[in-house]
C-alpha cells in the first residue's frame, strides 16, 4: 500500500530534473564560474600573469592584449586578488564549452 502512495505522489509532483536547454539553472551565490576581464580598466601591468599558478594568462604590453587559456585556468582567483585596477573578476556564469583547444584573446580598444 505504501508503494502506491509513493507512485501517486510522484505522478502529481513536478519532475526533479530540468529540461536543460529550455530551463537553465541559475548559478549559486559565490560560485566562481569563469574569469572575466574589463579591458577598459586593464593597464597591462602583468601582475595577474605573474601570479597565475598555471600560467593560463598571457599579457602583451606592446600589443595591449590579455589572453586566457580557459583549459589551464583552475579558477583559484589569484589574478583577481592581485589586480589593483579590479579589471579581472570571477563571474558567476560558466564560460561556454570549447570545441577546440585555444586561448581567448582580449584587446584594448
Amino acid at each position: 500500500m505504501k508503494m502506491s502512495g509513493v507512485v501517486m505522489g510522484s505522478a502529481v509532483k513536478k519532475p526533479a530534473t530540468r529540461l536543460y536547454p529550455f530551463t537553465k539553472r541559475e548559478s549559486f551565490k559565490g560560485s566562481r564560474g569563469s574569469i572575466g576581464v574589463d579591458m577598459k580598466l586593464c593597464n597591462q601591468c602583468t601582475l595577474c600573469m605573474l601570479k597565475c599558478p598555471t600560467g593560463a594568462i598571457k599579457v602583451d604590453k606592446a600589443a595591449k592584449t590579455w589572453e586566457i587559456d580557459r583549459l589551464r585556468c583552475i579558477l583559484c582567483g589569484a589574478c583577481v586578488s592581485v589586480c589593483m585596477k579590479h579589471a579581472t573578476s570571477l563571474q558567476g556564469q560558466w564560460a561556454a564549452p570549447q570545441g577546440e583547444k585555444k586561448a581567448e584573446l582580449f584587446k584594448t580598444e
